[in-house]
């Protein structure tokens, strides 16, 4: 955290799944330790390779997201071998960032089509700000289904 080196204090072994090598799962495993700073107490250091509190490789959810651009998240999660659960975790996260570095100051409004659920169609609905043609927010039919029991309005 501050930089300093800092004795070990303890280690714990953990593994995070990485890619694929031809069709045989690939798993990293070190052994992390926990460092006794003075200033900040006992930290555990976070690794270069992964993202802290994920157990994939920054290059797994990078490979993740490329299918998800490309397809239903079920299917990329089909393809890379993890739960949809899962998958959506790493799609929040990662959307989650790209929508707090957004300057939503001026949108004016929100558009939604959520027709095709109603019709038992299983893919995500999108929205977009009504005087531009660009995508400012995409998300499941879960959450669609959340807000419309929570009494939000729609326009």
């Amino acid at each position: 955290m501050c930089g300093k080196p800092c004795k070990a204090h303890d280690f714990a072994e953990f593994t995070w799944r990485h890619l694929n090598f031809f069709q045989h799962h690939c798993y990293i495993t070190a052994k992390v330790p926990r460092t006794d700073c003075a200033e900040h107490g006992v930290l555990r250091i976070t690794v270069p390779w992964a993202r802290e509190g994920s157990r994939f490789t920054l290059l797994f959810e990078q490979a993740a997201l490329m299918l998800v651009r490309e397809m239903p998240v079920l299917a990329a999660a089909r393809i890379i071998e993890i739960t949809d659960q899962r998958l959506w975790r790493i799609v929040t996260h990662y959307v989650g960032k790209a929508v707090e570095r957004l300057d939503l100051s001026k949108l004016a409004a929100v558009g939604l089509d959520e027709t095709a659920a109603k019709r038992g169609q299983n893919y995500v609905p999108s929205s977009s700000t009504s005087t531009a043609a660009t995508n400012r927010w995409c998300s499941s039919p879960r959450d669609a289904a959340r807000r419309r029991s929570q009494g939000s309005r729609h326009s």
